[in-house]
């Protein structure tokens, strides 16, 4: 029985039991679960391009043909000595054929499952930590400190070093997502680029700049009534309360111009008059709640522009 905490995943990925066939990645971080499966991978097959050597299944193809991960699992690599079967079931949290391919552990294949957010009852969870030969993988949201870990680790591998200061700000507005994080320290890497050090000026100059792009993305992609694209785009958008705050306010002003256009009979505006005044009021609401409780503006802001693309995508 191997299950392994969010914490302790990197420290057993760097030297997992040869005996563990079986890597199943699951919790509530996507970005963190795609980075560590993907890690995971490359560390049995470095080419994952190579279709030899790697097989990738989605719940679709288990859900077609209940024998085809049994099946993969059994086919031998023809030009290395491991193959891996990178298999993804976060829509299904399934993988059936599993319990078949522990019975009979394959010698020379590697299995990499990406899951959701799994209950402890699971049926694919309690498979994995039931079996030795399994590793079970939780993958939730860094703290602090993992977050620590993740600017030291980019910029060792920038050749940078980073201020205490300018790090525990950085630490301070980077999110909880893995990916995101990371995304903001490379650009912060890239804009410090033929730096030695990075100082806390440069963290809040990138910072400031990404969030006011970030800002105006969130707010074009919700009055359009683009859920995925507000969602992609809100931890560049909202870094701290302040920011929550800031779109709030660009949303509101926004808001208001469609009002003022349509007040005009302007035949551009996308947006009638009653329309933009419900969403005049529900931002407004949001702009007093916010600064009532500035804790929560971050879920405030997101709730109130949720609601204004759900009125975008009702008029569509």
């Amino acid at each position: 029985m191997v299950a392994i905490s969010s914490p302790d995943a990197d420290r057993f990925l760097r030297n997992a039991p040869n005996d563990v066939f079986v890597f199943l990645f699951h919790g509530s971080d996507a970005g963190l679960i795609s980075e560590r499966v993907t890690r995971c991978v490359r560390s049995f097959v470095p080419d994952l391009h190579d279709p030899f050597s790697i097989a990738r299944l989605s719940a679709d193809d288990l859900a077609s043909d209940a024998q085809r991960l049994v099946d993969e699992a059994r086919t031998i690599a023809l030009f290395s000595s491991l193959r891996c079967v990178w298999v993804d079931v976060t829509s299904s949290g399934q993988a059936p054929g599993l319990d078949i391919v522990l019975k009979e552990p394959p010698a020379s294949v590697r299995l990499v499952i990406a899951a959701g957010n799994l209950r402890r009852d699971s049926v694919l969870r309690k498979l994995c930590e039931q079996d030795k030969r399994a590793a079970s993988i939780e993958c939730h949201p860094d703290g602090p400190d993992h977050t620590a870990r993740l600017i030291d680790e980019e910029m060792s591998l920038a050749g940078m070093s980073i201020e205490a200061e300018a790090k525990s700000l950085l630490v301070s507005l980077l999110g909880a997502d893995r990916l995101a994080a990371r995304s903001e320290i490379q650009k912060l890497v890239t804009y410090a680029h033929g730096a030695r050090e990075i100082s806390a000026a440069d963290v809040a100059e990138i910072t400031a700049a990404s969030s006011m792009l970030g800002q105006d993305l969130a707010v074009k992609f919700a009055f359009e009534g683009q859920f995925e694209g507000l969602a992609s785009h809100w931890p560049r958008a909202v870094l701290t309360s302040a920011d929550a705050q800031g779109v709030l306010l660009a949303a509101l002003r926004y808001a208001l111009g469609l009002h003022a256009r349509s007040a005009r009979g302007a035949e551009t505006s996308p947006w009638n008059a009653v329309q933009t005044r419900r969403s005049i009021k529900v931002l407004a609401e949001a702009v007093r709640r916010s600064r009532r409780e500035p804790r929560l503006a971050d879920a405030i802001a997101l709730r109130s522009l949720w609601a204004v693309a759900g009125m975008a995508k009702r008029r569509a």
